[in-house]
């Protein structure tokens, strides 16, 4: 089970000049979308993605319309953020908290909604008091035309390694 937690998730824009990576992430979606609303899981090949950010990728197939999503692929950086591999498996039967359940849930159905890119920030905490700060390009799959049935998620993952609990105490030392 993952320690996440107390997670604070908003919208960007698509807009990548503080994220170059994940812009490269983008501009390979295109090619892969072409003239259509999203591309189709036959043209999608992972290894074109910029190899820093393959370990960062999980891919999703949307289950019942949204009310499941299975991992058809988990990066390797996604088991360690994570602590736990997650390929073949429903999000349902991760064992996350209910927060963070709900929020990624929210997300998927964001992409699911728009039938769209979307670009989120996220910052949460850790068991540990780690703060860490996360921006997450959640890209749609359309095997049918209008259909988002998978969902490419590749994160930049930023750890501040701020324990809170030492950040206060050198605060209230400061202070007094």
């Amino acid at each position: 089970m993952t320690d996440i937690y107390n997670i604070n998730i908003r919208s960007l824009p698509l807009e990548f000049s503080d994220y170059p990576r994940l812009q490269e992430v983008f501009d390979v979606w295109e090619g892969w979308r072409s003239d259509r609303q999203a591309p189709v899981w036959k043209d999608v090949e992972l290894v074109r993605l910029p190899s820093a950010l393959i370990p960062q990728t999980v891919v999703c197939d949307v289950v019942d319309n949204g009310n499941d999503y299975r991992f058809r692929f988990w990066g390797t950086g996604s088991s360690a953020l994570f602590k736990q591999e997650c390929t073949n498996k429903l999000l349902s039967e991760f064992g996350w908290s209910n927060e963070l359940m709900e929020k990624t849930k929210e997300q998927f159905e964001c992409v699911l909604q728009s039938k769209k890119p979307i670009l989120n920030f996220a910052t949460f905490k850790k068991q540990s008091g780690t703060i860490a700060d996360k921006v997450t390009l959640r890209l749609p799959i359309m095997d049918t035309p209008g259909e988002v049935t998978k969902i490419i998620s590749t994160h930049e993952f930023f750890d501040r390694g701020i324990d809170t609990e030492d950040k206060l105490d050198t605060v209230k030392r400061e202070v007094k």
